[in-house]
């Protein structure tokens, strides 16, 4: 093993094994949602995927040949059974829908911890063919959808930052505060393994979100 290299593996069932990972646009067996969530399966994630088979019909490159029944079996075929892979169609023109695949992921499979946003609308034509019903159609799924999944992710989904987070508070308003404590706080990660260039950024953030935690008394928003 050279420097640069990870270090190998050794945790079973992979680095991911007992999370979650929720990921949009899983719709095309040659698509990047497909490529991505193979990727965090091989890794050991459960997962949560979504797709709108309706969008890609009316595309030039159209949907999947086999539908996303062939989509879903290839994608649990690559796992070998290991994973849980579960799916929901969602049309994200719907501003319910973000809250609707979180609750239903999180009902399903108990948590989330990981959220992969590759939906998107597709559209087609110059510059003189855009109406305002497709730029705001655009904008609903690739911008609205977007920043209301990463909303209901964070208000409920994030199991794994969340508990963090509530567990280093609760060690820490029992300690006496010391810049010492301050470090131990901001490298506990609950085995969290890290590059060395996002290290101050996750402690910084850690730190942070302790203190907020603390300065409510501990309690869940």
């Amino acid at each position: 093993m050279t420097a640069g290299e990870p270090a190998p593996d050794r945790r079973p069932g992979g680095p991911l094994s007992g999370r979650v990972a929720l990921v949009t646009g899983v719709s095309r067996r040659i698509g990047i949602g497909f490529a991505v969530a193979t990727r965090l399966a091989g890794l050991g994630a459960d997962l949560f995927v979504t797709s709108w088979s309706a969008h890609d019909r009316d595309q030039p490159w159209g949907a999947d040949p086999g539908g996303i029944d062939a989509v879903l079996a290839e994608l649990r075929g690559a796992v070998g059974g290991q994973r849980r892979v579960e799916h929901l169609e969602a049309d994200f023109l719907d501003p319910d829908a973000p809250d609707r695949v979180m609750a239903a992921a999180v009902e399903t499979l108990g948590h989330v911890d990981a959220l992969v946003c590759n939906h998107a609308r597709s559209s087609e034509g110059g510059l003189g063919e855009l109406t305002a019903a497709e730029l705001d159609a655009c904008f609903a799924v690739n911008t609205r959808a977007v920043l209301l999944l990463a909303q209901a992710f964070a208000e409920g989904g994030a199991s794994l930052c969340r508990e963090m987070v509530e567990g280093l508070a609760t060690q820490s308003s029992s300690q006496s505060r010391s810049p010492d404590r301050d470090e131990e706080i901001a490298v506990e990660l609950g085995g969290l393994e890290l590059d060395s260039g996002d290290e101050d950024e996750l402690r910084d953030l850690i730190r942070m979100l302790v203190e907020e935690r603390i300065a409510r008394g501990g309690r869940q928003s």
